[in-house]
């Protein structure tokens, strides 16, 4: 009953520490590198700890991706025998496919069995995140086309007063 309760404490702990680093957008991937994902003024920061991962992927110090350069996440869940993976493809760039591209792409991040919450969570922001940006710049579009319907007299000033607080949200 002792050793339980003690796994039920750990299991808690570890789930506080993820709720806390997920609510300042970090997310740590212990297994089978140590990678610091961190979110920060628009971009995905990648620190590599661990001297292996630094030595495959070729990158030191912190790699950092624009999110609004990011163009789509390909994930991969960890199987039996093999890492799962987040690989981020950026806009105007081609990506070896797979896991072995995973393992050289340093916009990839490895991970097993272990992370697989933490990946999920992290994938998760970064597309709320592309999606956000992608519907603001819908937005800036569709008012810059109505405020030519209005400058163009097609539509009048409470027309378009209202068809911007839709916009907006308002």
């Amino acid at each position: 009953m002792f050793g339980k309760k003690k796994k039920l404490e750990k299991e808690i702990e570890e789930r506080a520490e993820i709720r806390r680093q997920v609510e300042n957008d970090v997310y740590i991937i212990t297994k089978p590198s140590h990678i610091e994902a961190k979110i920060e003024n628009g971009f995905l920061r990648i620190k590599r700890t661990d001297p292996t991962s630094r030595i495959l992927v070729g990158s030191t110090g912190v790699k950092s991706i624009k999110i609004d350069g990011i163009a789509g996440i390909n994930q991969q869940l960890p199987k039996k025998k093999a890492n799962g993976f987040l690989q981020f493809t950026l806009s105007g760039n081609e990506h070896e496919k797979g896991l072995w591209g995973a393992i050289h792409d340093e916009n990839s991040i490895m991970y097993n069995e272990v992370d697989v919450e933490i990946a999920d969570k992290l994938k998760n922001r970064i597309e709320s995140l592309i999606n956000a940006t992608q519907q603001s710049s819908t937005n800036t579009s569709d008012l810059r086309a109505l405020k030519d319907l209005l400058d163009d007299g097609i539509i009048t000033q409470e027309e378009f007063d209202a068809k911007k607080k839709q916009i907006l949200g308002l």
